[in-house]
C-alpha cells in the first residue's frame, strides 16, 4: 500500500460512511423526542404510583370527590333534574358514585406532564397547565352530568359511556390540548 493510500485511509478512519452518517444525524435529531417520551412516561408512572398510594386514600381526595358530586348536582339542578348528594354519591331516579378514576386527575396529569416536559419558558408552561387543568375540570363535570343523565334515561348506554367513551374523550382532549399548546405561538421544538 502506497503512502498516499495510507494517508487517505487514516484521514477517513473514524468517519462514518454516508449511510452511517445519515443514521447518526437521524439519531441526533430524534434524541429530544426520545428524551421527551421517556421523561413523560417516567413522570406519568410516578404520578400513577402517587395517585393510588397517597392521593386516593387521603381525606382531601374524598373532599374533592364530594365537591365534584355537589357541582354535578348543581348543574343537574340548572337542567331541571334534581339530585341529592351524599359525599361522592349522586342520587335521584338513578344512583351514581363518583370514585377514583372519575375525577379527571389522570387526564390533567397527562396534559400537565406533557406541557411541563416540552421545551418552553416557565411562565408559558404555567399558563398552559392552568388553562388545560381548567378545561379538563370543566369537561369532567360535563362528563359526570352526562353520565348521570345517561344512567337516568338511557341505562343500557351507561356502561359503554362510562368505561369507553368518556375516558377516551378526556384523554384525547388532554393530548390535543398539549399538542395545540406545543405547536401554538412561541412554540418549542422537539425534533430539530
Amino acid at each position: 500500500m502506497g503512502k498516499s493510500s495510507r494517508l487517505k485511509q487514516s484521514r477517513h478512519a473514524g468517519v462514518p460512511s454516508g449511510m452511517a452518517r445519515d443514521a447518526l444525524a437521524d439519531w441526533r435529531r430524534m434524541r429530544p423526542l426520545l428524551r421527551f417520551t421517556l421523561t413523560f412516561l417516567g413522570l406519568f408512572a410516578a404520578f400513577q404510583l402517587l395517585y393510588y398510594e397517597l392521593v386516593v386514600p387521603s381525606e382531601a381526595f374524598q373532599g374533592y370527590l364530594a365537591l365534584n358530586s355537589r357541582a354535578a348536582a348543581w348543574c343537574l339542578g340548572l337542567l331541571g333534574d334534581t339530585a341529592a348528594t351524599s359525599n361522592e354519591i349522586l342520587a335521584s331516579r338513578f344512583r351514581m358514585a363518583i370514585k377514583p378514576g372519575c375525577d379527571g386527575l389522570q387526564a390533567m396529569a397527562i396534559l400537565g406532564i406533557a406541557v411541563l416536559v416540552f421545551p418552553g419558558g416557565p411562565r408559558r408552561k404555567l399558563w398552559g397547565i392552568a388553562g388545560g387543568v381548567l378545561l379538563i375540570a370543566v369537561l369532567n363535570l360535563v362528563r359526570l352530568v352526562a353520565l348521570f343523565l345517561t344512567g337516568s334515561y338511557l341505562p343500557d348506554l351507561f356502561q359503554p359511556m362510562h368505561v369507553h367513551v368518556w375516558p377516551a374523550v378526556l384523554t384525547v382532549t388532554a393530548v390535543a390540548y398539549a399538542v395545540a399548546w406545543a405547536v401554538g405561538p412561541r412554540r418549542g421544538r422537539l425534533v430539530a
